[in-house]
């Protein structure tokens, strides 16, 4: 491993960029850049196309699932999932919304991922998280965790 000592840079501002877009509620996504060389920081919030999340989870669903393209689960939205699914997105994810999850009989204490995107690329978090045990006895409680280094700035 080899490290760089960064010189510092002193700046006499910083400003936000952003755009004036007009766009329907979940089609566009939004995620912080931060661009830095010896002159200039920038905060550059590209717009970039997002699909809702819950449009390809079929009610009921288990196993794998893998979702191409970005996707958001929006501030009114709920997503209704089991320990029995795991959703892989090949793309960014927005959270916002609420998460109901059923723990299974089979679920197993621990950790288990949910939800996985392909790059660091999994953004905000749950507005609410609600879940129901069906009939596990070993568990007894559950909680939302996000990997840092599956969790976008």
């Amino acid at each position: 491993m080899t490290f760089q000592s960064m010189p510092t840079l002193t700046f006499e501002q910083v400003e936000w960029y952003l755009q004036n877009a007009t766009v329907p509620q979940n089609t566009f996504c939004g995620m912080v850049q931060h661009e830095l060389n010896a002159t200039e920081y920038q905060v550059v919030l590209p717009l970039f196309p997002c699909e809702p999340l819950l449009v390809d989870i079929p009610d009921g669903a288990t196993g794998n699932l893998s979702l191409a393209g970005n996707r958001t689960l929006g501030p009114n939205e709920t997503l209704n999932m089991s320990t029995q699914l795991q959703i892989h997105v090949e793309g960014c994810v927005v959270l916002e919304g609420q998460l109901n999850l059923t723990i299974k009989s089979d679920a197993v204490a621990g950790k288990q991922p949910l939800i996985t995107t392909s790059n660091p690329c999994l953004n905000g978090t749950f507005s609410e998280f609600h879940y129901q045990i069906e009939d596990n006895p070993p568990i007894c409680s559950a909680q939302l965790e996000q990997s840092p280094e599956r969790t976008g700035e």
